[in-house]
Parts: structure tokens; C-alpha cells; sequence
């Protein structure tokens, strides 16, 4: 199988986007890493072939759903508006699915202070993001952080949009945020998970 030519990045990026169709879509391909963490690690043929498969399911369905990316199709963006960010202020030293984990973390913790998700959904998120070796958190100026949110394609007037969950399977988008609150969950969040 292809996977045993990628390194350990490359599979671990991959990873990232499984985990982010499994929370915003598929609880059961969640369930599925979270209950085969060690063989995930180890690259069980059998496991990864599955998880590839339903990760596809999901992103296939999502566009499927919304051709003209003009509504549901948000939901791919979990954990980007923050990964962009860090990918860009990192000046791309940090791969695309590593800054994206360390997003959907970010917005686990938002959906969580929102009053979205559950604490023990929360928590099984970080925990799955952590054990696969994930930063949860990156540190980056927050001056420089606002220059670069602000311009995403994701901004809406002084707010910015974000995409969170209800709960673990199912994501909400659309939610616009001021810059004020996200850097004071950002400070949060980086309190939280240290």
C-alpha cells in the first residue's frame, strides 16, 4: 500500500484531514481512529484503508451536497481559519496538516466555549490531536495574527467566520466571531491546553 512510502509528516498531514472529516461528519470514522489509536500509529493496512475510505465518503458527499461552495461545503474549512494563519505566520515550515489540527483544536475549544459541544467531546478531540502528536497550540504573535486573519477569505466585515461543532459528527458553519473574543480564547485555549 502507498502508505508505507510517506513519511511520517506526509502521513501524519493525511491523518489530520481524516480527523477533521470524522468530527465534522462522521462520528463513527472518529470512533474509528480514536478506537485503533495504536494502529493507526502503526499503519495498519486494514484500518488506514478504511479510514481512507470514509474520509473520502465524507468529502465526496459534502461537495456533492454544495457544487457552488455556497453553503455546507464550509464545513471542509474546520481548523483552516487558524491553520492558514499559522502555516503563513510560520512562514511554511509547519506543514498544511499539522497547522490544520492544531486549528481544529482551536475551534474544538471555541465550539466548546460557545456552549456547542460537550466538555467530554472536547477532550476526546485534544486527546485524539495529542496522542497522534499534534501541537495543539502554536505560539504566534498576535499582532501578526490579526493582519493575516483579517485578510482570510473567511472574514465577514470585522467578524470572522468559523466553523464549529455541536458535537462530535456534526459541524456548524457560518458562526461569525470578533477579532476581541478570539484572542482572548486564544490566550485561553493556549492557557488550557499547556
Amino acid at each position: 500500500m502507498f502508505i508505507d512510502t510517506l513519511t511520517e509528516r506526509e502521513y501524519k498531514s493525511g491523518l489530520a484531514e481524516a480527523i477533521k472529516a470524522g468530527c465534522i461528519m462522521d462520528r463513527e470514522l472518529f470512533d474509528l481512529i480514536e478506537n485503533n489509536k495504536m494502529g493507526v500509529e502503526k499503519r495498519d493496512k486494514d484500518i488506514v484503508a478504511e479510514i481512507i475510505k470514509r474520509s473520502q465518503k465524507v468529502k465526496i458527499r459534502v461537495v456533492k451536497e454544495d457544487e457552488e461552495e455556497a453553503g455546507i461545503r464550509a464545513i471542509l474549512n474546520f481548523g483552516h481559519t487558524l491553520g492558514h494563519s499559522i502555516e503563513k505566520l510560520k512562514k511554511w515550515r509547519i506543514s498544511h496538516g499539522f497547522a490544520v489540527a492544531a486549528g481544529m483544536g482551536f475551534a474544538t475549544y471555541l465550539s466548546y466555549s460557545k456552549g456547542f459541544i460537550s466538555k467530554d467531546d472536547m477532550m476526546k478531540i485534544l486527546n485524539l490531536l495529542k496522542f497522534m502528536g499534534y501541537k495543539l497550540f502554536y505560539p504566534i504573535d498576535f499582532s501578526s495574527l490579526h493582519k493575516v486573519i483579517v485578510m482570510d477569505k473567511k472574514r465577514k466585515d470585522k467578524l470572522v467566520e468559523w466553523v464549529l461543532l455541536k458535537e462530535i459528527g456534526n459541524a456548524v458553519y457560518g458562526i461569525k466571531l470578533d477579532m476581541d473574543y478570539i484572542f482572548t480564547e486564544l490566550r485561553n485555549y493556549e492557557r488550557f491546553v499547556k
